[in-house]
């Protein structure tokens, strides 16, 4: 009903529903410039974070997606990995 000029990009929506619906889909994690999930230090919230959280942004897990996702640019939607990130220095341990 949008149109045929009209581009769908999915973002935030579950994958499987949106084959044939959308243009291109939003498909790695939120990123961060940090390597690995990183959570507030606050009381009552330790144990959320205490647990390696792959849904969490950070660096890993959205190269973990893209890479993961890759079959699907081209065969179901354009992929939009929404990954980049500028900074002036890395730090070595990054």
């Amino acid at each position: 009903a949008a149109g045929s000029s009209t581009f769908v990009l999915g973002c935030g929506a579950p994958l499987g529903p949106c084959v044939g619906l959308a243009d291109a889909m939003r498909i790695s994690a939120d990123t961060a410039e940090h390597w690995l999930p990183k959570g507030p230090d606050l009381p009552g919230t330790r144990w959320f974070f205490a647990k390696d959280q792959t849904n969490l942004p950070s660096a890993r897990n959205m190269v973990r997606n893209t890479f993961a996702r890759m079959p699907m640019h081209g065969s179901l939607w354009i992929n939009d990995p929404d990954c980049l990130i500028l900074r002036d220095e890395v730090p070595l341990q990054e």
